[in-house]
Protein backbone atom coordinates (compact mmCIF):
# COMPACT_ATOMS: atom_id res chain seq x y z
CA UNK A 1 0.00 0.00 0.00
CA UNK A 2 1.38 3.65 -0.82
CA UNK A 3 1.08 6.20 1.47
CA UNK A 4 2.18 9.97 0.87
CA UNK A 5 2.92 13.01 3.12
CA UNK A 6 3.60 16.37 1.60
CA UNK A 7 4.59 19.40 3.37
CA UNK A 8 5.64 22.60 2.23
CA UNK A 9 6.50 26.28 3.27
CA UNK A 10 6.49 29.00 0.67
CA UNK A 11 7.97 32.77 0.48
CA UNK A 12 5.78 34.60 -1.32
CA UNK A 13 6.24 38.43 -2.84
CA UNK A 14 3.65 40.43 -4.44
CA UNK A 15 4.83 44.39 -5.44
CA UNK A 16 3.14 46.15 -7.70
CA UNK A 17 4.84 48.26 -10.32
CA UNK A 18 1.96 49.82 -11.55
CA UNK A 19 -1.64 50.14 -9.75
CA UNK A 20 -3.02 47.86 -12.60
CA UNK A 21 0.19 45.62 -12.35
CA UNK A 22 1.01 42.84 -9.93
CA UNK A 23 4.22 40.65 -9.55
CA UNK A 24 4.26 37.26 -7.79
CA UNK A 25 6.73 35.29 -6.98
CA UNK A 26 6.66 32.10 -4.94
CA UNK A 27 9.66 30.12 -3.52
CA UNK A 28 8.57 26.73 -2.05
CA UNK A 29 10.41 24.54 0.70
CA UNK A 30 9.40 20.98 0.47
CA UNK A 31 9.01 17.93 3.19
CA UNK A 32 7.45 15.02 1.30
CA UNK A 33 7.67 11.30 3.07
CA UNK A 34 6.76 7.90 0.58
CA UNK A 35 6.05 4.44 2.10
CA UNK A 36 5.62 1.70 0.21
CA UNK A 37 5.80 -2.15 1.24
CA UNK A 38 7.15 -1.49 4.73
CA UNK A 39 9.73 0.92 2.95
CA UNK A 40 10.05 4.90 3.58
CA UNK A 41 11.97 7.28 1.72
CA UNK A 42 12.05 11.33 2.29
CA UNK A 43 12.96 14.31 0.76
CA UNK A 44 13.39 18.30 1.75
CA UNK A 45 14.31 20.83 -0.02
CA UNK A 46 13.96 24.26 -2.40
CA UNK A 47 10.92 23.39 -4.71
CA UNK A 48 11.13 24.98 -7.80
CA UNK A 49 10.96 28.90 -8.28
CA UNK A 50 7.21 30.37 -10.27
CA UNK A 51 6.80 34.06 -11.50
CA UNK A 52 3.94 35.43 -13.08
CA UNK A 53 2.54 38.66 -13.63
CA UNK A 54 -1.03 39.63 -13.06
CA UNK A 55 -3.19 42.39 -14.93
CA UNK A 56 -6.24 43.97 -13.83
CA UNK A 57 -8.99 43.90 -16.29
CA UNK A 58 -11.40 45.10 -14.82
CA UNK A 59 -11.97 47.49 -11.98
CA UNK A 60 -16.13 49.47 -11.02
CA UNK A 61 -15.72 51.75 -8.42
CA UNK A 62 -18.82 51.80 -6.59
CA UNK A 63 -20.83 54.60 -6.20
CA UNK A 64 -22.09 54.19 -3.02
CA UNK A 65 -22.44 51.01 -0.73
CA UNK A 66 -25.19 49.42 -2.40
CA UNK A 67 -23.25 48.84 -5.65
CA UNK A 68 -21.79 45.69 -6.30
CA UNK A 69 -18.20 45.85 -7.37
CA UNK A 70 -16.24 43.56 -9.33
CA UNK A 71 -12.27 43.27 -10.14
CA UNK A 72 -10.79 41.22 -12.80
CA UNK A 73 -7.48 40.11 -13.14
CA UNK A 74 -5.64 37.48 -15.69
CA UNK A 75 -2.04 36.49 -15.69
CA UNK A 76 0.61 34.55 -16.92
CA UNK A 77 4.07 33.00 -16.07
CA UNK A 78 6.48 30.79 -15.27
CA UNK A 79 7.56 27.91 -13.22
CA UNK A 80 11.66 27.21 -13.09
CA UNK A 81 13.21 24.07 -12.55
CA UNK A 82 15.34 25.30 -9.31
CA UNK A 83 14.37 22.72 -7.32
CA UNK A 84 15.71 18.97 -7.48
CA UNK A 85 14.63 15.93 -9.42
CA UNK A 86 14.31 12.69 -8.60
CA UNK A 87 17.58 9.94 -9.03
CA UNK A 88 18.00 6.77 -9.82
CA UNK A 89 17.88 5.22 -6.10
CA UNK A 90 14.17 5.55 -5.95
CA UNK A 91 13.31 4.00 -9.02
CA UNK A 92 11.34 0.53 -7.85
CA UNK A 93 9.25 3.04 -5.71
CA UNK A 94 5.63 3.91 -7.48
CA UNK A 95 4.38 7.72 -7.84
CA UNK A 96 8.54 8.67 -6.88
CA UNK A 97 8.71 11.28 -9.54
CA UNK A 98 5.99 13.23 -6.87
CA UNK A 99 8.37 12.73 -4.10
CA UNK A 100 10.76 15.84 -4.66
CA UNK A 101 10.66 18.86 -5.03
CA UNK A 102 11.25 19.81 -8.35
CA UNK A 103 10.18 18.73 -11.97
CA UNK A 104 13.40 19.55 -13.87
CA UNK A 105 11.16 20.99 -16.69
CA UNK A 106 10.14 24.70 -17.26
CA UNK A 107 6.04 25.38 -17.03
CA UNK A 108 3.51 27.90 -18.42
CA UNK A 109 1.89 28.80 -15.69
CA UNK A 110 -2.06 30.81 -16.83
CA UNK A 111 -4.23 32.35 -14.19
CA UNK A 112 -7.16 34.21 -13.79
CA UNK A 113 -9.14 35.73 -10.64
CA UNK A 114 -12.23 37.33 -9.79
CA UNK A 115 -13.57 39.23 -6.84
CA UNK A 116 -16.99 40.80 -6.21
CA UNK A 117 -18.08 42.17 -3.40
CA UNK A 118 -21.80 43.82 -1.88
CA UNK A 119 -21.61 45.49 1.06
CA UNK A 120 -19.83 43.18 3.15
CA UNK A 121 -20.70 40.37 1.49
CA UNK A 122 -18.15 39.31 -1.12
CA UNK A 123 -17.23 36.20 -3.35
CA UNK A 124 -14.85 35.26 -5.32
CA UNK A 125 -13.14 32.44 -7.77
CA UNK A 126 -10.07 31.34 -8.68
CA UNK A 127 -8.57 29.05 -11.96
CA UNK A 128 -4.98 28.64 -12.28
CA UNK A 129 -3.22 25.91 -15.15
CA UNK A 130 0.03 24.95 -15.52
CA UNK A 131 1.07 23.67 -19.11
CA UNK A 132 4.07 21.26 -17.97
CA UNK A 133 7.26 20.74 -20.01
CA UNK A 134 9.60 17.76 -20.81
CA UNK A 135 12.32 17.23 -18.57
CA UNK A 136 16.27 15.97 -19.59
CA UNK A 137 15.01 12.44 -18.77
CA UNK A 138 12.17 13.03 -21.45
CA UNK A 139 9.53 12.79 -18.57
CA UNK A 140 6.48 15.17 -18.66
CA UNK A 141 4.10 15.50 -15.44
CA UNK A 142 0.36 15.86 -16.39
CA UNK A 143 -1.26 19.70 -17.09
CA UNK A 144 -2.84 20.53 -13.91
CA UNK A 145 -6.26 22.69 -13.70
CA UNK A 146 -7.08 23.89 -10.26
CA UNK A 147 -10.27 25.99 -9.32
CA UNK A 148 -11.90 27.67 -6.40
CA UNK A 149 -15.00 29.15 -5.91
CA UNK A 150 -15.78 31.30 -2.77
CA UNK A 151 -17.82 33.46 -0.45
CA UNK A 152 -16.60 35.89 2.06
CA UNK A 153 -18.14 38.24 4.80
CA UNK A 154 -16.09 41.20 6.58
CA UNK A 155 -16.20 41.77 10.24
CA UNK A 156 -14.96 44.98 11.73
CA UNK A 157 -13.39 44.66 15.69
CA UNK A 158 -12.22 48.25 15.44
CA UNK A 159 -8.44 47.95 13.55
CA UNK A 160 -9.12 44.53 12.91
CA UNK A 161 -10.76 43.03 9.95
CA UNK A 162 -12.26 39.43 9.47
CA UNK A 163 -12.70 37.56 6.50
CA UNK A 164 -14.28 34.16 7.60
CA UNK A 165 -14.61 32.40 4.02
CA UNK A 166 -15.86 29.06 2.69
CA UNK A 167 -15.87 27.11 -0.95
CA UNK A 168 -14.81 24.67 -2.97
CA UNK A 169 -11.36 23.41 -4.33
CA UNK A 170 -11.51 21.23 -8.25
CA UNK A 171 -8.29 19.69 -8.50
CA UNK A 172 -7.39 17.89 -11.86
CA UNK A 173 -4.57 16.90 -13.85
CA UNK A 174 -4.11 14.65 -16.87
CA UNK A 175 -1.66 11.18 -16.66
CA UNK A 176 2.06 11.86 -16.58
CA UNK A 177 4.12 10.95 -19.51
CA UNK A 178 7.45 8.81 -20.10
CA UNK A 179 9.10 8.92 -23.68
CA UNK A 180 5.02 9.91 -24.80
CA UNK A 181 3.63 7.01 -23.01
CA UNK A 182 1.29 7.64 -20.38
CA UNK A 183 2.34 6.67 -16.71
CA UNK A 184 0.34 3.98 -14.02
CA UNK A 185 -0.85 5.71 -11.15
CA UNK A 186 -0.79 9.45 -12.36
CA UNK A 187 -3.49 12.20 -13.25
CA UNK A 188 -7.45 12.06 -12.22
CA UNK A 189 -9.03 14.43 -9.90
CA UNK A 190 -10.45 15.30 -6.71
CA UNK A 191 -12.88 17.97 -4.90
CA UNK A 192 -12.54 19.27 -1.64
CA UNK A 193 -15.04 21.68 0.85
CA UNK A 194 -12.99 24.81 2.31
CA UNK A 195 -13.52 26.82 5.46
CA UNK A 196 -11.24 29.77 6.67
CA UNK A 197 -10.68 32.85 8.14
CA UNK A 198 -7.94 35.69 7.33
CA UNK A 199 -7.48 38.80 9.72
CA UNK A 200 -5.96 41.76 8.92
CA UNK A 201 -4.54 44.00 11.68
CA UNK A 202 -2.61 47.10 10.17
CA UNK A 203 0.42 45.79 7.96
CA UNK A 204 -0.19 42.69 9.04
CA UNK A 205 -2.75 39.97 8.28
CA UNK A 206 -3.34 35.93 8.96
CA UNK A 207 -4.79 33.72 7.06
CA UNK A 208 -5.95 30.08 7.45
CA UNK A 209 -7.54 27.50 5.82
CA UNK A 210 -8.94 23.80 6.04
CA UNK A 211 -9.56 21.87 3.49
CA UNK A 212 -11.58 18.64 2.90
CA UNK A 213 -11.62 15.66 1.10
CA UNK A 214 -15.58 14.89 -0.60
CA UNK A 215 -15.09 13.09 -4.17
CA UNK A 216 -11.98 11.38 -5.85
CA UNK A 217 -11.58 9.91 -9.61
CA UNK A 218 -7.97 9.06 -9.39
CA UNK A 219 -5.86 6.77 -11.31
CA UNK A 220 -4.87 3.81 -10.55
CA UNK A 221 -2.49 3.13 -7.47
CA UNK A 222 -2.91 6.82 -6.66
CA UNK A 223 -3.52 7.53 -2.72
CA UNK A 224 -6.84 9.61 -1.51
CA UNK A 225 -6.42 12.70 0.04
CA UNK A 226 -6.61 13.38 3.47
CA UNK A 227 -7.45 16.75 4.97
CA UNK A 228 -5.19 19.93 4.32
CA UNK A 229 -4.46 22.51 6.21
CA UNK A 230 -3.23 25.91 5.41
CA UNK A 231 -1.77 28.82 7.41
CA UNK A 232 -0.05 31.69 5.66
CA UNK A 233 1.81 34.76 7.85
CA UNK A 234 1.96 38.29 5.29
CA UNK A 235 3.70 41.85 6.10
CA UNK A 236 2.41 44.37 3.62
CA UNK A 237 4.33 47.54 2.28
Amino acid sequence: MLKEWFQTTELYARVYPIPQLQLVATMPYSFNILEYNQKTISEKALDDLSVLAFYQVANTIPDDSLTVRHRLFAGAGIKVPTGKYKGDEVADFPMSDHLFSGTGSYDLLLAVSYIGKYNRLGWNADASVKINGKNSEDYRYGNTLNVNPGVFYEIDFGNVKLFPHSGVVFEGGKKDELNGISQYGTGGYSMFGAVGIDAYYGAFSVSTDCRMPFYHNLSENTPEDGVSYYLSLNVHF
